[in-house]
């Protein structure tokens, strides 16, 4: 009789063991798991949000609706509302060799944004914690913008650039998406080159959502990407804002 109730006791007390340990290894994962996410992406307050986009510069992303953003944003942000069907595919779009800086009312939209952009490899994402509701309260500043400039898209078709191609020596091509802050930045440059060039440098300004098919051709996966074509032949490319003076050498380069 005793030698079974030891033999129980010993049973019960591996089972014990067993159990615990199981728990100690969920515990000890579901950790590491919310030591993971809590280091995808960085949740900052407004005075840390506006230095960093001072001082480190990148993409402000106004998550929230285009009624809240006309309203009132951040200065430079640009509005791609989290409610859109199209936002995971004009996420992925953006360039990933700059920080991100996300904000919308109250953090909660811009740090579901955040996550996304973190689980498919952006690495310096910055989310407004508290959001647009802290930053006015603290005394920074929301604008409105007035008379916006509004790009007219040509579409081309894989037969209309090939055209291109044919008629001009040298073609520069700057795929860009109207929600891009960088490639607003740069628009002011890539017009003022138009005309700089005019005769020399074929310059085509293709808003890769009115263009998926050449976009496709040439697997432009980010904005800005900058091509050059020389003879029908592409030698030059590179995802990310260039300077106005780097695209000069590079234009000069070419038709020399």
């Amino acid at each position: 009789m005793k030698l079974a109730l030891n033999s129980n006791n010993v049973i019960t007390e591996a089972i014990t063991k067993w159990i615990l340990k199981q728990l100690f290894l969920i515990l000890f994962f579901v950790g590491i798991v919310f030591s993971v996410d809590a280091q995808e992406f960085k949740n900052v307050g407004s005075k840390t949000f506006s230095q960093l986009i001072k001082t480190d510069a990148g993409i402000i992303l106004d998550v929230r609706t285009p009624d809240e953003f006309s309203r009132g944003h951040i200065e430079g942000a640009t509005n791609m509302d989290s409610e859109s069907r199209e936002l995971k595919k004009k996420l992925l779009l953006l360039s990933k060799e700059v920080p991100i800086y996300i904000y919308c009312l109250s953090g909660d939209r811009s740090r579901d944004v955040a996550r996304v952009l973190t689980q498919n490899g952006y690495a310096k994402v910055y989310n407004l914690r508290r959001g647009t509701i802290e930053w006015r309260l603290l005394g920074y500043p929301l604008i409105k913008e007035k008379n916006a400039k509004k790009i007219t898209d040509i579409i081309y078709s894989t037969d209309d650039f090939d055209k291109i191609l044919k008629e001009h020596n040298i073609v520069f091509v700057d795929f860009f998406a109207p929600w891009c802050a960088p490639c607003k930045k740069m628009m002011p440059d890539i017009e003022k080159l138009e005309k700089e060039y005019a005769g020399k440098v074929k310059i085509v300004k293709a808003n890769l959502e009115a263009n998926n098919a050449l976009a496709h051709r040439y697997h432009v996966e980010s904005v800005p990407t900058l091509m050059l074509f020389s003879s029908g032949v592409n030698v030059f490319k590179k995802e990310g804002i260039m300077a106005y003076g780097k695209i000069k050498e590079l234009l000069d380069e070419s038709i020399q």
